[in-house]
Order: C-alpha cells, then structure tokens, then sequence
C-alpha cells in the first residue's frame, strides 16, 4: 500500500510550476502548521490541568473504575455528575 502510493506521487504531474502560486501556498502551509503545532501544545497544558485536578476529587478513584471510563471520559463524567472538591 505504501509502495503505491510512493510510486502514485513520484509519477504526479505537478498542477502549476508558478511561483505567484506556490509560494503563497508554501507559506501558508507553514502558518497552519505552526497554528497546529501550538494547538497541540495548549491541549496536552490542558490535558496535564485537568489530569492533576481530576486525581485530587474525592471521588475520582470511583470514576475510574468504572468500566470504559479510561482517561478521558472519567473526568467528564464525574464533571457531569457534579463531583466535590476537597
């Protein structure tokens, strides 16, 4: 799978080899990865917060225990179901 699709890219013809059109479009390629790349470093900022202070509830033991909850979802359901802090 990943042969063909190395042998499908080297074999494309490229759509322009305008430079008033790919230029513009490199750079915007570049923002929009370093928009990503920020994004990415506020969620996993977010992800820690949230992570410390769900393992501070009282009732955070119970929400992991249940079954599916895992990482994610037991945070949320214990905010859904208005658990108290300490």
């Amino acid at each position: 799978m990943i042969e063909q699709r190395i042998e499908a890219i080297q074999k494309a013809q490229y759509i322009t080899e305008d430079l008033a059109i790919i230029e513009p479009h490199q750079l915007l390629a570049l923002s929009l990865t370093d928009q990503i790349t920020a994004t990415v470093k506020a969620i996993k900022r977010y992800d820690k917060e949230i992570d410390k202070l769900f393992n501070e509830m009282p009732d955070a033991e119970l929400f992991k225990s249940l079954p599916s909850a895992g990482l994610f979802m037991a945070p949320r359901l214990l905010v859904a179901m208005g658990g108290k802090q300490r």
